[in-house]
């Protein structure tokens, strides 16, 4: 855990996946956050911590620019 001090904004990094998994919607009926976001896997920990670096889920815009996650693990696979 990292905390980066701004002023009055203290981040703490590892509270970043939280966040941008949050911003995603709860479901195919409400549409997430419009941000434009890149694909991008999180990862459950550092392969160089013992563990191979599972991936946890990934994040990307959909077409329309709303968040999307995706976490199927079989889907993930090909991430490895």
């Amino acid at each position: 855990m990292k905390l980066i001090d701004k002023g009055n904004l203290i981040l703490n990094t590892s509270e970043f996946p939280w966040l941008i998994q949050h911003l995603t919607s709860p479901n195919v009926h409400i549409k997430g956050c419009q941000v434009n976001f890149p694909e991008t896997v999180f990862m459950k920990s550092p392969p160089f911590n013992g563990d191979d670096g599972k991936v946890e889920f990934m994040i990307f815009s959909d077409k329309e620019g709303y968040l999307r996650s995706m976490t199927n693990p079989d889907m993930l696979q090909i991430y490895r």
